[in-house]
């Protein structure tokens, strides 16, 4: 027979075993809450115990994990990678470490704590980062495993991009915006891509009031011209094709209004040299002053992107760069984005007319293109971060000069002649929202 304290023994162990019961399963309910799992482990990754969202993390490899095997072989089965990077560290995927290496590293050593990342990819083909956490213990291991879904982080990255794609746009479209010039850009179709405000000012509103807010993106060619001719409209389409054709530039006159423009068309390449676009100029043939559009740039719109830009680099930076690091996948992604940025920045380089674009607070050179380097013989490679003091004669100094840069307004364009060259300049902002000076320049005597 038990004596009263025996009896108070077994009731304080059977209140403490049910205590101990409850937090047990306090504990799986809150790691299957938020799909932890925490496994203890010996040295050398056999498997002892495990608690949490087992079924959820390490599906594909349930029954291994039930047979107490290999831990990394298991990470392996489920991630289908065999390595990946320390907090903190940016690898491209090549130059990482293999697992295997690096948890030996640890096991010998003598650090007590070590957090791994590593990419892996379902069954159903959806990519997911695994956090993977590791604690010493006198006589184990024990593992802290999270899984990120990587869903939003693709589109939060595919945002990045096209985001990063529409500034730069915006910002090459608001120098051809401030080119007093008429300027289409037309792809291979002759679709059109882009219609600075000259040609919608001096063409497209010559002929017709009511096209006023009309959207020409991805119309045609021969959709800008509403009072001439199917034969005379032909004509410009064919001219178009025979530079597609040929590779060469061409131009053509076309009477507009009463008015004769001459159309220069120009074609333009990528840097494997393969054509990708047509670039038409369109001057009046008589001195005939162009309307300029003196429409205040959208400074507060291209605020408003760098900051979302900004937020978004802040809030993903880590995950981005995490699987830019280590999926092929994505990097493609990244290639996709930055050959469309080379575009953009191609349909600049190739520009007919000689461009420069220096930062108005110290006035060195950004952006040079081809023609400028033709106009005044100089190198890209030499003007880049140098001042027209450095690089250009002294008489195109003084030129420059006449007109501070300071005295400059947004989007008025001013003028500055002499006999030899005309320089036409005016102020926008970069995506950055610093200050920049677009010079185009005009040879008076060679017209580029």
């Amino acid at each position: 027979m038990l004596t009263n304290t025996e009896e108070q023994l077994k009731r304080e162990i059977i209140q403490l075993r049910d205590k101990l019961n409850n937090q047990q399963e306090e504990r799986q309910e809150i790691l299957n809450q938020f799909e932890l799992v925490i496994v203890e482990t010996t040295f050398d990754l056999r498997i002892a115990n495990s608690y949490g969202a087992v079924d959820k993390i390490f599906k594909a490899a349930i029954k291994n994990f039930e047979r107490a095997e290999n831990l990394l072989k298991i990470v392996y089965k489920v991630t289908k990678n065999s390595r990946g990077l320390e907090d903190g560290e940016s690898k491209p995927f090549d130059e990482m470490d293999y697992l295997e290496d690096t948890l030996n590293k640890f096991v010998e050593g003598r650090r007590k704590e070590l957090t791994l990342r590593v990419v892996g990819e379902n069954e159903d083909g959806e990519i997911f980062l695994l956090i993977w956490k590791l604690k010493r213990l006198e006589r184990s291991l024990m593992h802290y495993f999270k899984t990120i879904p990587t869903n939003a982080i693709i589109k939060a990255s595919n945002e990045k991009h096209n985001k990063e794609i529409k500034a730069i746009s915006e910002q090459a479209y608001q120098i051809y915006d401030n080119v007093s010039d008429g300027i289409i850009i037309l792809d291979l179709e002759q679709k059109i891509k882009f219609l600075n405000q000259s040609i919608k000012d001096n063409i497209i509103l010559r002929q017709s009031k009511l096209l006023r807010n009309s959207d020409f993106e991805n119309r045609y060619f021969k959709d800008i011209f509403i009072t001439g001719t199917i034969d005379e409209i032909k004509s410009r389409v064919d001219a178009n094709k025979r530079v597609i054709y040929t590779k060469t530039p061409d131009s053509y006159n076309a009477a507009i209004s009463n008015i004769d423009f001459l159309f220069k068309v120009n074609p333009i390449f990528n840097e494997k040299k393969e054509l990708t676009n047509l670039l038409i100029l369109v001057t009046p043939n008589k001195e005939v002053t162009l309307t300029v559009n003196d429409k205040k740039l959208e400074l507060s719109k291209l605020i408003q992107i760098i900051r979302v830009l900004s937020q978004e680099k802040n809030q993903h930076k880590q995950r981005i760069a995490e699987l830019e690091n280590n999926q092929q996948w994505l990097m493609n992604n990244s290639k996709q984005s930055s050959d469309v940025i080379k575009y953009l920045n191609s349909l600049i380089t190739y520009f007919p007319t000689p461009i420069s674009v220096q930062n108005q607070k110290d006035n060195t050179f950004a952006i040079v293109n081809k023609a400028f380097e033709k106009l005044f013989n100089v190198k890209k490679e030499n003007s880049l971060g140098k001042t027209h003091y450095d690089i250009l004669d002294k008489d195109t100094v003084k030129l420059i000069e006449t007109k501070a840069a300071s005295e400059l307004n947004n989007s008025q364009i001013s003028v500055i002649n002499s006999k030899e060259i005309t320089i036409k300049q005016t102020l926008f902002y970069d995506m950055s929202g610093n200050k920049q000076i677009l010079r185009v320049y005009c040879n008076n005597n060679n017209q580029i």
